[in-house]
């Protein structure tokens, strides 16, 4: 029915590609589960660095290469990332050493980027979010 099968990350491959760099008119919200894939990588290598516990390590691995490996629906793989919550430990470590300014200004952007989002799937997007 939705066309999640295993194809080691070619749709996903195809469909950033083109949300990214061919589409001439990308959907907003396409977009940032475009980005959202490639930062997850990238935070995952972040884990890898700091040398988490590996329990943490295979959790996210894991998790990550089902999402950015399967094909199928594109839209909510971004969501199918929330349990991955581990990859934002590197962030969260360098927000708590940062200072008061700092802290407040990036959890500020979050909080009001969140809420854009949230207001674009709203009103804007006409698909499950």
């Amino acid at each position: 029915m939705w066309g999640n099968v295993w194809d080691g990350g070619r749709v996903t491959a195809v469909r950033l590609r083109g949300h990214l760099a061919y589409d001439a008119d990308p959907q907003l919200f396409l977009v940032v589960v475009s980005v959202v894939l490639i930062v997850s990588a990238g935070l995952y290598l972040l884990c890898l660095a700091d040398r988490q516990p590996l329990p943490l390590l295979v959790f996210c691995g894991v998790l990550l290469l089902v999402v950015i490996g399967s094909g199928g629906v594109y839209f909510p793989r971004a969501r199918f990332l929330v349990p991955g919550f581990p990859l934002l430990l590197p962030p969260a470590t360098a927000l708590a050493r940062a200072r008061v300014p700092a802290r407040v200004l990036a959890l500020t952007g979050a909080a009001l980027s969140s809420a854009w989002l949230g207001a674009y799937m709203l009103l804007v997007w006409q698909g499950p979010p």
